[in-house]
């Protein structure tokens, strides 16, 4: 993989990313980051409204949620990298 793609990949990735985890959350009914387990039942929640999950679900949406926070810190740096060095992403195709 060249370096453009290489940078098009770590800012693609995140966004598509987030865009899927919005939608699955609004499926669901909420996210398990804005959501709670208490005495063996996992919510998700929405907009103060809370859905009751299984742990799989809830454990998915944790996830999901803390991969957001691991890949857009990749895109910005990839985002960054390609303005400091457009010269470079241009000629190495």
């Amino acid at each position: 993989m060249d370096y453009r793609r290489a940078l098009l990949f770590g800012t693609t990735i995140p966004i598509l990313n987030t865009i899927l985890f919005a939608i699955i959350a609004v499926r669901l009914g909420g996210d398990a980051i804005s959501g709670h387990a208490s005495d063996g039942h996992y919510f998700l929640a929405f907009h103060g409204k809370n859905t009751e999950v299984s742990h799989a679900v809830f454990t998915y949406s944790r996830w999901h949620a803390i991969s957001i926070a691991i890949t857009w810190p990749i895109a910005i740096i990839c985002a960054i990298l390609s303005r400091k060095n457009p010269q470079r992403s241009a000629t190495h195709n």
